[in-house]
């Protein structure tokens, strides 16, 4: 199993980077082997939203002439991901941002009637600052994350706010160490996680009448509470 760890601060000695180093660490010694993009280390261009013009644009390859084709393989080989961030005015750095907007490039695969390659690929999200904004940030790498069709599994999130060393606090390691463990195992199940449209016809139809039987039930109970107060 293979997890591609991403650095999203200018710094490889700072804060977001040790938490990660760490996490890497741990599921390498749950059976996973690593590697490590440093986004700020590559030209990523930000995204200028073909999806918006148009579902059908949002296609590969991507217009924009910089290494993102490079970093779209190395998510496509890896089974998970482990996001980390620094916290920037209570949100994520520019390039994580950025390299979220550019995966819709995967995502919309399902809207053009292809299989979304992301869907079931377990992630862990860390998000590490000086000051307040830290469960923010990670929360909405996570989420977005997540709407991409992507696993956070049970303790997949960690945020760490201060200015010392987050490997001298004994809660933050051991949050971090639990994550790198979950998202091994997170990887471990291999489903078809998005279902069919005739499936979801189906189930339409069960909710509607469902939604029908509590009308016909519940519509003259509350009429009679409303003619007798």
């Amino acid at each position: 199993m293979l997890i591609l760890g991403i650095d999203g601060s200018p710094r490889r000695y700072g804060a977001t980077a040790k938490l990660l180093r760490l996490a890497l660490r741990a599921a390498e010694l749950n059976g996973a082997h690593y590697r490590i993009l440093f986004l700020y280390e590559h030209d990523v261009k930000p995204c200028i939203g073909c999806f918006s013009d148009s579902p059908e644009a949002c296609r590969e390859p991507c217009p924009l002439k910089d290494e993102w084709s490079d970093i779209l393989e190395l998510v496509l080989e890896s089974e998970a991901l482990i996001m980390a961030t620094p916290v920037y005015w209570y949100g994520p750095s520019c390039m994580v941002k950025i390299f979220m907007e550019r995966l819709t490039i995967l995502e919309n695969k399902s809207t053009l009637g292809g299989k979304n390659p992301l869907e079931g690929k377990a992630a862990g999200v860390i998000a590490a600052g000086l000051e307040d904004g830290s469960s923010q940030a990670g929360y909405y790498v996570a989420q977005v994350l997540n709407a991409m069709g992507m696993i956070i599994p049970p303790y997949g999130v960690v945020h760490y706010t201060g200015s010392g060393d987050p490997l001298e606090s004994r809660t933050t390691v051991l949050d971090t160490v639990n994550l790198g463990r979950a998202v091994v195992l997170a990887s471990s199940a291999e489903l078809d996680w998005y279902v069919e449209p005739s499936e979801m016809e189906t189930m339409l139809d069960h909710a509607r009448r469902d939604s029908g039987q509590d009308e016909a039930w519940q519509r003259p109970l509350r009429e009679s509470i409303r003619s007798n107060p």
